[in-house]
């Protein structure tokens, strides 16, 4: 299974999606191989950091990849040797995101509730995506899932109109958030969700919920599609 982390905007939670997701399936057991498809490189600085300290599950691999070939190549690579792929992208569109898009068997969107980071992902989802499908042949199952927002956030009345904006192209958002959490930072500093950090118990269900619906939905997609 090839998961991509994707919206062209930056500051959204992407990276730190990506290192939950890690977190939680390297605990489960899979053996995860993770690109780093972000000029900025902070999976591969998470990387570096959680070997210094000593963090690092003896089930994750983490590669920085430069080259929309590349990208594309070693997930598949990696996909076909039966290891969970994770692709962090740049927060822009560019030849990078349309490769890691076109290997995904699913394109996870991280959504902060603020207009500008809705409208990215509406424009990742109804304008890129559906591109990117076409050319490869084949849908491409797409979910939202809402990060960083505070409790704060929530009382917010203006966020029930954003939530509402961001329903409207009728893709499917996780029944989990990822709020903003102390334990989300910690992992920026060679932890993962379970060691290294400040264990935080609800934002391990919190991650272990998203990855779980992410799986479902992608064995939905492909039952469906072998269906058809």
């Amino acid at each position: 299974m090839i998961i991509t982390v994707a919206v062209a905007k930056g500051g959204v939670g992407k990276s730190t999606l990506v290192r939950a997701l890690a977190s939680v399936a390297t605990h489960q057991g899979h053996n995860v191989f993770v690109i780093d498809a972000d000029e900025r490189k902070n999976i591969d600085r998470w990387s570096m950091l959680l070997d210094r300290f000593g963090n690092k599950p003896p089930n994750l691999e983490i590669v920085a990849v430069t080259t929309p070939t590349d990208i594309l190549a070693l997930a598949q690579e990696q996909d076909r040797q039966g290891k969970l792929v994770i692709i962090d992208t740049e927060g822009k569109t560019n030849d990078e995101l349309t490769a890691a898009l076109f290997a995904a068997d699913v394109a996870v969107v991280p959504v902060h509730l603020a207009m500008d980071d809705i409208t990215a992902a509406h424009q990742l989802v109804n304008g890129h995506i559906p591109l990117v499908a076409e050319n490869r042949g084949f849908a491409l199952p797409v979910m939202y899932v809402f990060t960083n927002n505070t409790v704060i956030d929530k009382r917010a009345r203006a966020l029930a109109d954003l939530r509402e904006i961001i329903q409207q192209d009728g893709t499917r958002i996780a029944g989990e958030e990822m709020p903003y959490r102390i334990a989300y930072k910690d992992m920026q500093t060679g932890a993962t969700l379970y060691a290294g950090g400040r264990v935080d118990p609800k934002a391990i269900v919190e991650s272990e919920a998203i990855f779980a619906e992410i799986v479902q939905y992608v064995t939905e997609a492909n039952r469906s599609a072998a269906a058809e």
